[in-house]
């Protein structure tokens, strides 16, 4: 068997001009089919932003770029560049060596690049869910296969959103491109909640009680010398540390709860507001969305967390940094940094979480 492979292997690299299926490639049709591909895809967008173009707020100009490609040779294509007040956005195309489709365009803006697929019949399904006037509508199309996706994709369309943030089927008129689908966070189910983290920092902090007191085995050969108030100094030295170190955890345990909930809402689809807002985020950012300035100021912005909460969640979190980084500069915390009061707060952040989601 290993011997088969690897002579269909050779066969494949020595017999570049044939397909899987072992039929000749024509491909001067494939490059023409390309271009042909790329300009409708160009006209769906101008023939979408043409109020745009036609009251000045946006401007489009094509330019051709070189491209080479070891099958295509050397051709040229056109990029799409759009002007909107001193921003660009520009859609270039990359060609057809793509795994998985038939070419792809690079849609870059100030702030992100989305990738475009031209993609062949088949693959998973992207359903696509669009929202106008309180009446929702689905499609559901295919997606490439190289999109690694073991199950359906979820996309969600909102028309106040960024003009380029929707799926490139529905808004420029050809369903044969595509943007990819952004792939789901498998939650470990391993984070902690705070009473979990203060259970665990309560057994250590009567461990250390008990090291220090007569009662601990080899007492007075360790603490030979000293007197009551330096080992009781030691003491609360150790008691200090142990506070700082789960401290730091218990804050992470606050990420963790407001980014799991995040992440559940947006899977779940639920309805509320509060999660239709963290689903336009998670089309936009993903999993690389802030917890400071988008998840919690979502919270805030719904009123489902108080905005002393977030003010007081934000200052914990610089202490988390400060503890993070080894506490070797002086830092500005602005509020109390032992472990009860950071309990306490990863407490009320649950409890918040908690109470929303049995609402909504």
């Amino acid at each position: 068997m290993a011997e088969q492979e690897f002579s269909e292997f050779i066969r494949r690299k020595t017999a570049p001009n044939q397909s899987e299926s072992g039929e000749a490639i024509d491909w001067a049709k494939r490059r023409a089919d390309w271009l042909q591909q790329l300009d409708d895809l160009y006209a769906g967008m101008e023939d979408h932003l043409r109020p745009y173009t036609h009251a000045g707020d946006i401007q489009i100009e094509r330019t051709p770029i070189q491209l080479r490609e070891e099958d295509l040779g050397t051709y040229k294509a056109d990029k799409l560049t759009f002007k909107i007040g001193r921003e660009k956005i520009v859609a270039k195309p990359i060609g057809t060596s793509v795994i998985g489709a038939r070419g792809r365009v690079d849609l870059s803006g100030p702030r992100r690049t989305l990738k475009i697929l031209l993609l062949a019949k088949g693959g998973p399904v992207l359903t696509t869910e669009i929202e106008h006037g309180g009446v929702a509508e689905e499609s559901n199309r295919s997606m490439a296969r190289a999109m690694s996706m073991k199950q359906a994709g979820t996309s969600r369309l909102r028309p106040r959103r960024a003009l380029f943030s929707r799926s490139a089927g529905t808004l420029f008129g050809t369903r044969s491109w595509k943007f990819p689908v952004a792939s789901r966070v498998s939650l470990s189910g391993a984070h902690l909640a705070a009473n979990q983290v203060a259970e665990h920092h309560a057994v250590v902090e009567e461990a250390i009680h008990l090291y220090y007191t007569e009662a601990s085995p080899g007492f007075e050969k360790r603490f030979a010398y000293l007197t009551e108030a330096e080992v009781l100094a030691e003491r609360d030295q150790r008691i200090h540390e142990a506070d700082a170190a789960d401290a730091l955890v218990v804050l992470a345990s606050i990420e963790a709860a407001v980014r799991v909930d995040y992440f559940k809402r947006c899977y779940a689809r639920d309805k509320d507001q509060l999660s239709r807002t963290l689903r336009a985020l998670y089309q936009d950012k993903g999993s690389g969305v802030s917890l400071s300035d988008d998840l919690l100021q979502a919270w805030k912005n719904d009123g489902a967390m108080t905005g002393r909460l977030v003010s007081e969640v934000r200052g914990a979190l610089r202490l988390r940094h400060w503890l993070a980084h080894g506490r070797y500069y002086e830092a500005k915390l602005g509020r109390q940094c032992d472990f009860a009061s950071v309990y306490n707060l990863a407490r009320e952040v649950e409890a918040a979480l908690s109470s929303h989601r049995s609402v909504g």
